[in-house]
């Protein structure tokens, strides 16, 4: 019975949890255009800072196209590009310290007026294809998430204000084997539209992202399950934005 406890025990995989917080910044700008009745072509560009505001994490650049069935919903659809920085891994080879990702998502967004008050949830399927070698059974060549988003904004009457609160979840739809679907992000955040004009806005926001990761590790030699490491990250996020239509 001994040495069977001795066998089992070193066969349970370790299990573990690392926590992390942050200051965060982004800031960017998207450009629209109105191309038809109801559709939208839009162009954007986002810069991410990390480590206390420190180190570029990421950059995000990308192309939608949306179109507004009626006053209560609309549809759209988006295509990102995005670099991301590992800090701390310099070396000649530029992937070991830059990474590439191809991101495309579905917006469906609900909305509904209440005097000053407009009130939507957003629904966002999103496809994140990573192009790094990696293991497929420890982490997903296709990443695929299902956002919700619920918003309140309201609508000062004599200023050109328009404040907001906002609350997302990130759910997994394909964990890697071993792990389970769960809930990948918890996003709360309050923020502010400033309109500048009938063609330009600025939005100035704070968030906080509360972040789980499950990291999953194999044994080389046997493609056993080594260990699975749960990441979490208590976020701080301020954001800075620029918009513009014609």
């Amino acid at each position: 019975m001994l040495c069977g406890s001795a066998v089992w025990a070193q066969a349970e995989p370790e299990r573990a949890t690392v926590e992390d917080n942050d200051l965060q910044m982004r800031v960017g700008f998207d450009i629209s255009k109105k191309i038809a009745r109801g559709l939208e072509i839009t162009w954007n560009e986002e810069f991410r800072m990390k480590n206390t505001l420190s180190t570029l994490d990421r950059i995000h650049s990308g192309i939608g196209l949306s179109y507004k069935v009626n006053s209560y919903f609309s549809v759209g659809t988006e295509y990102n590009f995005i670099v991301i920085n590992h800090d701390g891994k310099k070396s000649t080879d530029y992937q070991k310290y830059w990474d590439f990702r191809h991101r495309v998502r579905l917006n469906l967004i609900a909305s509904y007026d209440v005097g000053q008050w407009k009130f939507s949830l957003r629904e966002r399927p999103q496809m994140t294809i990573r192009t790094d070698s990696i293991n497929p059974l420890e982490k997903r060549k296709a990443e695929f998430v299902l956002r919700s988003r619920l918003k309140a904004q309201y609508k000062c009457r004599r200023l050109p204000l328009e404040p907001y609160v906002a609350f997302e979840v990130y759910n997994t739809l394909n964990a890697p084997k071993f792990v389970s679907n769960y809930v990948e992000k918890l996003r709360s955040e309050i923020g502010l539209d400033y309109v500048l004009n009938r063609r330009s806005s600025m939005t100035f926001y704070y968030r906080f992202d509360y972040a789980t990761t499950k990291d999953v590790n194999l044994k080389k030699s046997t493609g056993a399950l080594k260990s699975i490491i749960t990441e979490k990250s208590y976020n701080h996020i301020l954001g800075v934005f620029y918009s513009y239509k014609f």
